[in-house]
């Protein structure tokens, strides 16, 4: 793996730990050290598969061991 490559993926494993903590996504983004909120949304949505928002809010509205 590329040098930048992991950086990349440490600062979105990060981040995902910081939206889980309910901190708002534009914060998330330049506390991880992306030039951007578009920059940090790119590629949080490459690596996660859902943009940092809708990855929040939907770990936020799951009850665990609710069926």
């Amino acid at each position: 793996m590329a040098p930048h490559a992991y950086q990349t993926q440490v600062r979105i494993g990060r981040a995902k730990r910081l939206l889980l903590q309910g901190l708002p996504v534009s914060r998330v983004a330049s506390e991880t050290g992306f030039f951007d909120l578009s920059h940090f949304t790119r590629h949080f949505k490459r690596l996660v598969g859902v943009p940092p928002g809708r990855y929040a809010d939907d770990r936020k509205n799951v009850h665990y061991g609710a069926r």
